[in-house]
């Protein structure tokens, strides 16, 4: 969905307002579409705009571990866990979803 200045749900040029009005909610909702269609890299750079609007994210870095690890960036996905455990460390699917990339 990339048409009229429009790209998964929001306007590329309203990212920065987007950041006082607590957006970061599509944002996420966009990382997530993109993750489902298989654009990891796509995705990935959703997760890093989200982490931007709000590097306490634990969604953006779980959706960023998720994105790295279908890419096959096993690495980069576990240290993507860890920072969303950082953040959430109650959260039983990240921690489920770490140990199982790590092995």
């Amino acid at each position: 969905m990339k048409n009229r200045g429009y790209h998964l749900g929001f306007r590329v040029q309203d990212l920065g307002k987007m950041k006082n009005r607590g957006y970061h909610l599509s944002l996420n909702e966009s990382l997530h579409r993109r993750t489902n269609l298989g654009d990891y890299d796509g995705a990935v750079g959703d997760c890093e705009k989200a982490l931007k609007l709000n590097p306490r994210n634990s969604r953006a870095y779980g959706r960023l571990g998720s994105s790295h690890y279908k890419a096959g960036r096993f690495q980069l996905s576990v240290h993507a866990y860890e920072k969303a455990l950082e953040i959430d460390p109650g959260n039983a699917t990240y921690t489920q979803v770490r140990v199982q990339v790590h092995f």
